[in-house]
Order: structure tokens, then sequence, then C-alpha cells
């Protein structure tokens, strides 16, 4: 199955290297063609393999197709230098030794939403839903992506003034978290008892939503419960279970807080785009949710923030679009990139 995120696209288009969306949990794989589509994707679970390596060797054996000689590649973790390092899989690896190991001519490695906010201005429409009305994107100002998927991630383009774009990796998503109100407070004192510092991946992300159903759960005296984050948000979402709701709720409305905090410290003026995890499928409840009113709960600063747009990117498979413009044939300017 061939997919793009352009409505033109050719199967005959030749490949042009390979594509990698290494997550906390999952693997993302694919072909990326000269057409800027992909073929091929498969996804692996990163339980069972020890690095990146290991899994790009067994989509090249499953596939039966010879490695190109360009990859890029994505992970969920910070990159300092030659170093790449996963936050919630305790990985890291040499980029030029995964090169070597790989015996491909380039290896492109950025943060994981470094890629996904590459490809934010790279979406068709149709990938794209907007939370909340009104808001219009400035051109020629930054847009800021952030998205909870296993952690909570956060990136930054800023316009290079020759039509692309320099991508800012940060690690936005491990910012201190502050609390809205009495509810919030109380939940980040009980979680500040087992983690001196509580941050918005705490409660904003896969794990995060566990966290605040186990605190509501706490915090109102009840039995505890071990659900996973799918299973509550399908319980929240079925309206079955008030901390179920209540705990997606909350998660909602600080990624709101969070999001809006992204769009003053960046300028975002270009808008922010909202990725990963369960969002997508849950569309209606996010724009029901406080999400848009706790982003431009601002203070002095709210009329300014209400004139950001924010968007839930929809498309199954974000980064990609983002990472086949790192391949030395479609490359886009990215100066805050190393190639090796």
């Amino acid at each position: 199955m061939k997919n793009s995120s352009h409505p033109a696209c050719t199967t005959d288009a030749p490949i042009v290297g390979l594509i990698a969306d290494v997550g906390g949990t999952n693997v993302r794989l694919a072909f990326a063609h000269a057409d800027n589509s992909w073929s091929g994707e498969r996804v692996y679970r990163c339980e069972g393999y020890s690095n990146p390596t290991e899994i790009v060797r067994t989509f090249q054996r499953d596939t039966g197709v010879p490695l190109p000689p360009h990859i890029a590649l994505c992970v969920a973790g910070p990159i300092t230098g030659d170093d790449a390092a996963f936050t919630n899989l305790g990985w890291h690896f040499s980029i030029e030794a995964m090169r070597c190991d790989l015996g491909v001519e380039t290896l492109n490695v950025v943060n994981d939403f470094v890629a996904n906010a590459l490809a934010c201005p790279r979406l068709p429409s149709s990938s794209l839903v907007q939370i909340g009305q009104g808001a219009t994107a400035r051109t020629g100002y930054p847009i800021a992506a952030i998205g909870p998927g296993t952690g909570l991630g956060t990136a930054t383009l800023v316009p290079d003034n020759k039509g692309g774009w320099i991508p800012v990796a940060s690690e936005g998503g491990h910012v201190t978290l502050a609390a809205s109100n009495q509810r919030e407070w109380d939940i980040i004192c009980h979680l500040r008892q087992r983690s001196s510092h509580v941050s918005g991946e705490s409660t904003v992300c896969g794990s995060g939503l566990e966290s605040l159903f186990r605190a509501i759960r706490d915090l109102d005296g009840l039995e505890p419960i071990n659900l996973s984050a799918s299973e509550i948000a399908a319980r929240a979402l079925g309206e079955k279970d008030p901390c179920c709701r209540e705990a997606l709720e909350i998660m909602c409305a600080m990624l709101g807080t969070l999001a809006g905090n992204l769009a003053l410290t960046t300028g975002a003026l270009g808008g922010v785009y909202v990725l990963g995890g369960i969002l997508p499928r849950m569309v209606d409840f996010l724009q029901e949710s406080e999400f848009r009113s706790r982003f431009e709960n601002k203070g002095r600063l709210s009329s300014w923030v209400r004139d950001i747009p924010t968007w839930l990117v929809t498309h199954p498979f974000p980064a990609f679009p983002g990472l086949i413009g790192l391949l030395p044939e479609q490359k886009v300017q990215a100066e805050a990139i190393g190639s090796v």
C-alpha cells in the first residue's frame, strides 16, 4: 500500500531512501520515493529489540528490498552531536556507528518532533482539524508542534526567509507542570509524593493519563484499579467511568495550557499543531474539552494568543513527510540538523 502527503503521486517513482519514525513504543518504517510519497510501510514494537539498527534490518528482511543508500530517521529523545538517546526506552547509539553498520551513504537522525514539525507545512488540509474557531495563521512567523504519545514532544520551525524552515529541537515536555485550579494542584501534590519533579509529560501522555487516573481515584478515596491508557480513553469516550472521563478531560486541559505556553515561548503566530497518541481518535472530545480555552487563558496576553490557530493532525504517519524532506534528493533547509 502506498501513501502520500500530496494528492498527485506516481507508483513508478524511484525509491530515494528509507524513512523510520522510532518512537517510545512503536517504530514505523517505509521506502521514500522521488515524488514525496512512500510505500511498504510497516510498524514494529520496540519491545524485543535493543537498538534501531536491528529494526531496520528486520524491515529489510521482511520486505526483501535492499537498503537504499540514504536513511532519514527520527528518535523519541534528544540528540547531542553523534549520540542519539531515547528518553523512555533507555536506548542510545552512535549515529556514525549505525551508518557504518548498515553500510549506507547518509544517515540523517533528528528528534521525532523535529520530523513531525517539518511535516506540518507539507500536510494537506484533509489531515488537519482546527481546534477552536476564528484564528488565522500568519505567514512569516514560527510554527510549533506538540503532542502526547509515549512521552510529550515539542519542536518549533522558524522561517529561514528563503521559503523554507529551520527546525529547533526541544524537550518542552519536561517543563515543570503548573496547576490552573485546586483539583489540578491536589493532583500535582499527590504526584509529588512519588517524584520531586512533576513535568508536563507526567500527565500529558499515555503513562501520564494513567497517572492522572490513579491520582483521581486515590484523592477520591476509591479502590485502586489498574487500567492502561487505551482502556482509560475508551471508558472515558464511552462515558462508562467518571474517573476515566475526568482524567481525559484534565489531560486535554493541561495539554491546552502547555500548548499555549509553547506558543508564547516561541512566538508561534504561524500556528500550533497538535499530534500523536489517541488524539486523532477523539476529535469531538478534544473540541469540546477545555483545550482551547486553556490555550487562550494567558492573562494580559490572552488576546495575543487568541489569534493563534491550533490544529489537530490526523495523518496516520505524520513524521513521514518531514523525514522525506531530509533525504539528500529532497532536502529542505535544516541548519539545525547534522548529517553524517
